[in-house]
């Protein structure tokens, strides 16, 4: 599985990753919700994890984004 974290705290990033890792997941890292746009248009990711709270555009806004896209809706 390829998984994108998304989080402004670069510490929980690297946690996260290496946690993934061990299990031979495919990481990849976003540190705000528009990088994780980009990251999801240029990947194929299957989860996204992402932080609620992110300064300019949080993960609320990043799911709700990604709802209305229906290239990623379910």
């Amino acid at each position: 599985m390829k998984f994108l974290i998304v989080d402004d705290d670069s510490d929980i990033l690297t946690m996260i990753s290496k946690l993934l890792s061990l299990k031979k997941h495919e990481v990849l890292t976003a540190d705000s919700a528009l990088s994780a746009i980009d990251q999801i248009n240029q990947n194929d990711i299957d989860i996204v994890i992402t932080d609620a709270t992110m300064p300019e555009f949080s993960g609320f806004d990043l799911i709700r984004s990604l709802k209305r896209n229906k290239n990623f809706a379910y």
